[in-house]
């Protein structure tokens, strides 16, 4: 296929995408989804299956897509620029770690992606969850802590040490909703898109 667009439209209806980043270091699971290798992520590719995509600074064998690295936008933004309306829940491997000013980039990313559809659930490998504006849950036993990017109405319920049961403004990157503890079920009810950060003490 020459393109990402056109893979994507060789699925029919897909609610379900996973792409592969370049911190991933084992292959990512087969899948019956559309899978995207996100540059340097495609080292992680198991013979021809899903597709190959990026600008080529961290692959040097050949992408099904190769992009200009002379461009504005990280290799990551391009694949979600074509997510199909359909899906609802996109999983990212490998997308974390190494330089921060890329981490923090990929967030941006997800974060623009969740305000551009509803509903939509992101999940970083099995650090971060990403909800757009609504209604979202997630079981968790420990630590974690609830972030927004913008100023955020929230509503938080559920098996967790610190409740928000009335709607309260979550201000950009307030320490707020810093080490809550879960101990099951949790939800959140947001007006705008907030991410969940699940702290592993191991």
């Amino acid at each position: 296929m020459k393109n990402i667009k056109d893979y994507f439209n060789s699925f029919q209806c897909p609610t379900e995408t996973t792409l592969v980043g370049p911190q991933r270091t084992t292959p990512a699971p087969l899948v019956d989804h559309p899978l995207i290798y996100v540059d340097g992520g495609t080292y992680q590719r198991q013979a021809s299956e899903g597709f190959a995509v990026g600008d080529g600074d961290s692959y040097d064998g050949r992408l099904d897509q190769k992009l200009n690295p002379k461009k504005d936008f990280n290799d990551l933004s391009y694949p979600l620029m074509f997510l199909p309306d359909t899906v609802k829940a996109v999983h990212l491997l490998g997308f974390l770690g190494a330089r921060r000013d890329h981490e923090a980039a990929n967030l941006g990313e997800v974060h623009a992606l969740l305000k551009r559809h509803q509903p939509r659930t992101v999940f970083l490998d099995d650090a971060v969850i990403g909800f757009s504006a609504g209604i979202g849950d997630f079981e968790w036993d420990g630590l974690f802590s609830l972030m927004a990017f913008e100023p955020t109405q929230v509503k938080l319920t559920g098996q967790c040490a610190y409740q928000l049961t009335q709607e309260t403004e979550l201000k950009p990157f307030s320490s707020v909703g810093l080490s809550n503890i879960a101990s099951g079920k949790v939800t959140v009810q947001a007006d705008k898109p907030v991410f969940i950060f699940k702290v592993s003490t191991t």
